[in-house]
């Protein structure tokens, strides 16, 4: 498996794009109507034109408060690690 960071620094601001123009074809599950988005992490599956392995990148709206992103991220892995291990049980 392969990873494709990339770095979150204010100058790469200039290279961001719409996400229609980013991610053609990409749908989300709207927001709440009451809710307003203000930061978005996508972690996008990479599937190779060449065949190789495939891989995870990951690309952001704006550069992220890294410590408040850790925290979003872990509870979604906590969350995640539940519901896998609810789902074993039952098998």
């Amino acid at each position: 498996m392969r990873a494709d960071p990339i770095s979150d620094d204010s100058e790469q601001d200039d290279d961001r794009l719409p996400a229609e123009e980013a991610l053609p074809n990409l749908r989300l599950h709207p927001l709440d109507d009451e809710d307003d988005w203000d930061f978005a992490f996508v972690m996008i599956r990479l599937k190779s034109r060449q065949g190789s392995d495939p891989g995870w990148a990951y690309r952001t709206s704006s550069a992220p408060n890294r410590t408040e992103l850790l925290g979003a991220l872990q509870m979604q892995v906590d969350l995640l690690r539940r519901e896998l291990l609810a789902e074993w049980g039952t098998e």
